[in-house]
């Protein structure tokens, strides 16, 4: 019994050595399909259609990286370009920020999203800020 196992050690001693650098050369890799993307990271102009109140509309984001602080502009609603606010990119995730002044109504929309290679996938959420200014009323 003891014979056979050392037969195999060679084997698996041989598998291990040549499995590490077959991992790190992977990791160091970019991803299948997304070469020019990784080397240039997220920067760049992207689009994609999004529903609105009078149908589709098409919404142009323009990003510039520098690290993990992403500016830029996005341009939909109205086709109003609008700054991107607290912009980051860490991992494949980028996430922002956009104010928009409706009618004297500040209104945030967040967005997030995975970038995978020339492809982005997420949300927007919007929440609008109205201002209060009343009195108490006598009961």
């Amino acid at each position: 019994m003891i014979a056979s196992r050392v037969r195999f050690v060679p084997f698996i001693l041989a598998a291990c050595v040549v499995g590490v650098p077959m991992i790190a050369t992977a990791q160091d890799a970019p991803a299948a399909g997304a070469p020019a993307a990784a080397a240039a990271g997220i920067t760049g102009t992207w689009t994609w259609q999004q529903q609105g109140r009078n149908g589709a509309q098409e919404v142009v984001l323009k990003l510039k990286q520098e690290g993990e602080k992403v500016t830029g502009t996005v341009t939909g609603q109205g086709n109003q370009e609008l700054e991107l606010q607290e912009g980051t990119f860490k991992g494949n995730t980028l996430a922002f920020k956009v104010v928009r002044d409706m009618n004297g109504q500040k209104t945030t929309t967040t967005y997030t999203a995975t970038i995978t290679g020339d492809t982005i996938k997420g949300k927007s959420e919007q929440v609008s800020t109205r201002e209060i200014d009343g009195k108490r009323t006598a009961q």
